[in-house]
């Protein structure tokens, strides 16, 4: 007959020197029973075995492990040992995007402003938030979710559950428009044409996907906002994807996409990368006070930096300059007569900062330069002066302009050719860290297979052990 459970003491952990051999004496009858419950006194029974019999005192091996534990796990940010020990492994060295918003006064030229109201989007590219990077990263670290079920976390002890619909509704955009998230192949909508969309963005039919040299200027600009406020990615911004040509055709057109779908997939994609960046730290900042989430015990909030806002410095730095007549090109097209030179073009702090620094780098020298500037060295130059040629000097500057010319489109080629280049160079990469990452999941699988193998012989700790 089957023993009866109920019949059977389980084994008493304060009972001194009880060990499961003692339990296993009382009889057959609940020796099944025994074996299964004494697993809980085993732990506490080899601990006590290395400390004297102390009365009314915590063993130091047990206390040590608690401050131990205490050290390494806040239970205000994580929720489990385990999420703490994800955040520490995965996330806590990872770089925070913040995101970036428009001067459209500045960039009043390309109207920034009505191509983005047209779709819905002004909001998301006029914020200006603090950032907070352990709450980011928080953020990701103890996010769960389901394949299209919503995103839950947790800040500061508060839990954090949206979907698309709440996600919008905090980023005040609409919840409406083509749903996608698809960058390795050209994503099938009703009325796209990838063919059409390459003429638009390049200014001239191609047969493949562009590289961000070889767009106009205008979609070249998008194509970077795009990378860093609506999908952020870390590295170099030369290569467009599918989804990134696709978002730049839909502006151009006013194909209208739910850009909230958007973000929310991204969210997701890197909370399961081990290596992306982190991205959307200004809207993780508007999401968490939704939620009503105290930061006020933050000690990372940084501001904004004038570098993060899309002006005229922005466009110099992606080397487009600005023609006297209003418009933008590359700066490699436009002769240096035609520049606007005007105090107009403006630069960002930090480019002020950057030529304080090299000014400060350089005054021991420009005496040197108005010395030598003064003497016979300029009057053999002024015979060079613009003014002092004749006829055929002046055949001789045209063909001499025509010969930069050529040699500025020639030096373009090959900036292309290298890109190109690149770019394969860049897909093997891809290719061998895919490689890599498989071989890393195999390893993490078989490491976790071998930690439960050698917890079920080889207990440490007892079952109250998080």
């Amino acid at each position: 007959m089957a023993p009866k459970r109920g019949l059977v003491e389980p084994t008493s952990t304060g009972s001194k020197g009880k060990t499961t051999d003692e339990a296993q004496m009382a009889g057959t009858k609940g020796k099944r029973s025994n074996l299964q419950r004494s697993g809980g006194s085993k732990q506490k029974t080899s601990a006590e075995a290395l400390q004297p019999s102390n009365k009314g005192k915590r063993p130091v091996l047990e206390e040590s492990f608690e401050i131990r534990k205490k050290a390494t796990f806040n239970r205000s940010s994580f929720t489990t040992p385990q999420l703490a020990q994800r955040f520490h492994l995965h996330f806590a060295n990872r770089t925070v995007i913040p995101g970036r918003n428009i001067d459209f006064a500045k960039l009043s030229y390309f109207h920034f402003d009505v191509l983005f109201a047209r779709m819905g989007w002004l909001p998301i590219v006029s914020v200006k938030e603090f950032l907070y990077p352990k709450v980011v990263k928080c953020f990701y670290s103890n996010m769960t979710f389901e394949d299209e079920g919503p995103i839950t976390t947790t800040i500061n002890g508060v839990q954090i559950v949206f979907d698309v619909a709440e996600l919008c509704q905090i980023l005040e955009i609409p919840n409406e428009g083509v749903c996608l998230y698809e960058a390795k192949k050209w994503p099938r909508v009703e009325g796209f044409k990838p063919a059409e969309a390459i003429h638009r963005l390049c200014g001239y039919p191609r047969t493949s996907r562009p590289t961000s040299h070889l767009l106009t200027v205008l979609s070249r600009i998008l194509q970077h906002m795009i990378s860093y406020i609506f999908i952020p990615k870390g590295g170099h911004r030369d290569d467009v994807s599918f989804l990134e040509a696709f978002l730049v055709d839909s502006i151009l057109t006013e194909r209208k996409v739910n850009i909230g779908y958007v973000i929310f997939q991204h969210m997701k994609a890197c909370s399961m990368s081990e290596d992306s960046v982190l991205p959307y730290g200004m809207f993780i900042t508007k999401i968490v006070k939704y939620f009503n989430v105290n930061l006020r015990n933050e000690t990372d909030r940084k501001k904004l930096k004038s570098f993060d806002t899309y002006d005229r410095a922005s466009l110099q730095r992606m080397h487009f300059v600005r023609k006297k007549d209003g418009s933008w090109a590359r700066k490699s097209s436009v002769p240096p007569s035609e520049v606007d030179v005007s105090s107009d073009n403006g630069s960002s702090e930090d480019e002020e900062i950057e030529d304080q620094d090299v000014e400060g780098r350089t005054s021991e020298h420009a005496n040197v330069t108005r010395i030598l500037s003064t003497g016979g060295v300029r009057d053999r130059a002024d015979v060079n002066h613009p003014s002092l040629i004749g006829t055929n000097d002046s055949q001789a500057s045209d063909n001499l302009n025509v010969q930069i010319s050529s040699l500025g489109t020639r030096l373009e080629e090959i900036v292309l050719a290298n890109d190109r280049r690149l770019t394969s160079l860049e897909n093997h990469i891809d290719g061998l860290h895919e490689e890599v990452k498989e071989g890393m999941q195999v390893i993490r699988a078989q490491h976790d297979e071998m930690m439960v193998f050698l917890r079920s012989h080889f207990p440490l700790h007892g079952p109250d052990h998080i």
